[in-house]
């Protein structure tokens, strides 16, 4: 097939901060190498499925308006105000990425239905974010503690994510838009603080083989979440498009160079691997699922859309393919 090759990863160990990295003796990894007929994608998309992939930072976000609706959702109770909780047994709990993609989803439902009740709805998460942001340093804390799937870490409260900062952005920006209300926009540059701190400092931001990873699960040894870090990035694309010099291009730009070099690393085959626990905390099994890998899609058409980078092409590619196999 034009435009990569399987090549054997079992010889790589590569140190991350304190840590190594060596993929499993069995794993085989799709390298991106453009061949000499130019072919970058393994299987392209038809003209129709790339114009709906096409990412504007003032358009609807990903597909979530295509999605059931996260307020009819059988685990969320709708507080008062307006405001998704999650149903966590007998108890309740505030999860700053669910209000953000409730809020996210109502933009898309109010650009794609023009229904004002949706925009009073992403304008209510966009006032709860703002109200509950830690000033001094940009975060939306979890009030709960949280067990890492396939880490064997647990995150203790108050804790924070990059995906919540990227989300929130990517919400704070549209509502502002729409506004022009600065409280938004404040809070939205706010939100970038931890992403220039390492994790070790307090901050949201992980070494990965000296490049930025934003890290969804701010844990040690890193755990390298895919999909939170991807998320961040829609979030620091989202923000220059109404503050040209809050300087989330340069994390933007730095986040997909990390992302060119990453995506290797998750490529299993047949499948995409969550998180990189099975290399920063081994031996455990590779942790990934059907959904999570659509997830990965989905993101990696949006920004493949933005950037053009023929990389993240080639993995949207071969990722849907493992889809279309099966």
């Amino acid at each position: 097939m034009g435009g990569y090759e399987i090549i054997s990863t079992c010889c790589l160990g590569v140190r991350v901060g304190d840590f190594w990295l060596f993929p499993s003796s069995d794993q085989k990894s799709a390298i991106y190498r453009p061949d000499s007929s130019g072919n970058h994608s393994s299987s392209p998309e038809s003209a129709a499925d790339q114009k709906s992939a096409i990412y504007r930072p003032d358009g609807v976000y990903l597909n979530l308006w295509k999605q059931s609706r996260i307020a009819s959702a059988s685990n969320i109770a709708m507080d008062d105000n307006g405001i998704p909780m999650v149903r966590v047994g007998d108890t309740t709990i505030r999860n700053p990425v669910t209000i953000a993609q409730y809020g996210l989803q109502e933009y898309s439902y109010y650009l794609v239905e023009r229904t004002d009740e949706s925009l009073r709805n992403a304008i209510r998460s966009a006032n709860w974010l703002v109200e509950n942001q830690d000033m001094q340093t940009g975060k939306w804390y979890y009030g709960f503690d949280f067990a890492v799937a396939g880490m064997d870490v647990t995150l203790k409260a108050p804790w924070s994510s990059a995906m919540a900062q990227g989300q929130a952005m990517s919400l704070l920006t549209r509502v502002y838009r729409v506004t022009k209300d600065r409280r938004y926009l404040d809070a939205a540059l706010r939100a970038m603080h931890p992403l220039h701190e390492s994790v070790s400092d307090g901050g949201l931001t992980a070494d990965f083989f000296g490049h930025p990873f934003y890290e969804e699960y701010p844990t040690s040894p890193p755990s390298y979440t895919l999909n939170g870090f991807m998320f961040t990035l829609i979030g620091l694309y989202d923000l220059p498009a109404v503050a040209p010099a809050s300087g989330a291009s340069k994390l933007f730009e730095d986040g997909i160079n990390t992302l060119t070099f990453a995506l290797p690393f998750y490529d299993m085959g047949n499948t995409s691997a969550y998180h990189l626990g099975h290399l920063s905390r081994p031996p455990r099994k590779i942790h990934s699922s059907p959904d999570y890998h659509l997830e990965h899609i989905t993101l990696l058409r949006a920004l493949s859309s933005i950037t053009g980078d023929p990389i993240i092409t080639f993995y949207r590619d071969l990722w849907s393919s493992y889809v279309e196999n099966r």
